[in-house]
Formats: structure tokens, sequence, C-alpha cells
């Protein structure tokens, strides 16, 4: 199986970039892009030296429980896609010392020349089965939230990654962001959308537990059986609902609306009044 193979090839870029220690950041300036809302990254260097991109989410608004569970379940949810052999950039839990002491949240490794898809036209993505594949095994992995904010485009290469999946393992959300319908209406289609299906249905649940237990221990400072449990549920419970049926066949030979979102769309993005 494919995803199998790749378990095996990204092994040692895991291993490289996912130990499960906190890497230690240096911030060097704000990035005050509104579109990135209330959780707007940081730019930042490792102490090699690295330019990483920080996140933390906000305790204040969402509470310190959920707000530290966001950042696991991003990391964990970047590095199983990863591990999959998606596009993604990778996440790791980070810390920083401000004025008020040490800061936990999350960093990735900046992408020179990237725009997001609400700045980058999907008619331009290079690979339409690719990015077709990452949003579905994205939803796969229990991510509502897919938007035009949270995937980055490559602008050189035109490929789609996926960044920011802090709300993965919560479940599928109906209703789909302008982002996503995007990319589904424009591109898919039995040819590149059942492969995946299929081979998401084929997985078990001793293979999905094994991919958890290679990935989960290098991806989290935390992992725990508990938190495999948790993760191993939501998965199963995915799977099972694409089992049932292929929620992605209406987007067969639809062609989305013209690249045009109204200003007061595009800052709430993703927001729950975009969901509601």
């Amino acid at each position: 199986m494919r995803y199998l193979c790749f378990v095996l090839g990204a092994t040692a870029f895991l291993v490289s970039f996912a130990w499960a220690d906190p890497v230690e950041l240096i911030l060097t300036e704000k990035r005050a892009d509104p579109k990135f809302g209330l959780n707007r990254p940081m730019m930042a260097r490792s102490v090699d030296g690295t330019l990483m991109v920080a996140k933390r989410n906000s305790g204040e608004v969402v509470g310190r429980d959920e707000a530290m569970l966001r950042d696991q379940n991003g990391v964990l949810a970047s590095q199983l896609m990863v591990a999959l052999g998606m596009p993604c950039l990778p996440s790791r839990e980070a810390r920083w010392q401000t004025e008020d002491g040490w800061i936990r949240g999350t960093c990735s490794p900046w992408m020179e020349g990237a725009l997001t898809l609400l700045e980058f036209p999907a008619s331009r993505i290079s690979n339409p089965d690719e990015a077709v594949a990452l949003l579905i095994w994205r939803e796969f992995l229990g991510d509502g939230d897919i938007n035009g904010t949270n995937l980055l485009v490559q602008v050189e290469t035109g490929r789609l990654y996926a960044i920011d999946l802090d709300k993965a393992f919560q479940g599928v959300f109906r209703v789909k962001s302008s982002g996503f319908r995007d990319v589904m209406e424009r591109y898919a289609s039995p040819k590149n959308v059942e492969p995946v299906l299929e081979e998401i249905r084929s997985m078990d649940s001793a293979q999905i537990s094994a991919l958890l237990d290679r990935v989960g221990p290098e991806a989290l400072d935390g992992w725990s059986d508990e938190k495999k449990d948790e993760v191993l549920t939501c998965l199963l419970r995915n799977r099972e609902e694409l089992l049932r049926g292929n929620p992605y066949a209406h987007y067969y030979g639809r062609r989305s609306l013209p690249w045009f979102v109204p200003e007061e769309i595009r800052v709430v993005e993703g927001d729950a009044r975009v969901r509601d």
C-alpha cells in the first residue's frame, strides 16, 4: 500500500525533525497579517539559525487546556500527513522566552516564495490529483477547518501544502469553506478520489495503530496510551464514515466560481460563523 511505503520512506525525515522535545526559539519579529486572526504567527529562529514560523494558540480565547490540546493535535496531524506522503509543513512543539517567562507553542519551517490559497488562484495548482488527495487525507484526520488560510502554495512550483492542522481529530464538518470547495469543485473526479478512498477504507485498526505507534512518540513530548486511543477512535470513526459512502461524489463534473472572494468573507474565512 502506498501509505505504508511513505511511512517507511519518511522515517528518516521525521527523525531529523520530529524529536518530541520542544524546539527552543528566538523570536525575531511579529507578522501582523490580519488573515491569521487571533493566532498570528511570528517569525523566529531555532538555535541553529533555521528560520521558523512560531504560533501560540491563545489560552485567553479558547482556554489553556484547549490551547494546549490544539497545539498537540496540530503537531501530530502534520507529521501524520508527512508520514502518509502528503505535502505538509510539519510542526513541532516549541518554546520561546518573553518578558513574562517561557511561552509554549508550535513552530514550522519557513517556506520562501509561498502564498496562502486565499491569495493564489486554485486554477494554477500544478498537481491537481495530489491536491485532491491532500484534502481527503486531511479530512480523514478529522480536520474540519480546511480553508484558504491554512493551505499554502509554493508559487514557483504551484504545489499545494497543508499547514496549521491544530483542529485535527475533532470530526469532519459537513459545511466546507471556499478554499476546500474551490479545489474539489475544480479538480475532483472518480479518477483521483476513488483510489484515495479505497486506500483509507482498506486500512484496518492494526495498520492505523501501527502508524500512530511510529509517529506519535516522535511527534509529541506528552504522547500516551490515552492520547493514542483518542486519536485512533477518531480515525476509525472517520474510516467507517467513508465505508458508508463517497461524500465527495457531488463535486464530480463541477467547476468552482470565479476566483473572487468579497473582503467581508476573507476576514472570517474558516471562522465558526462561516461553518454555521
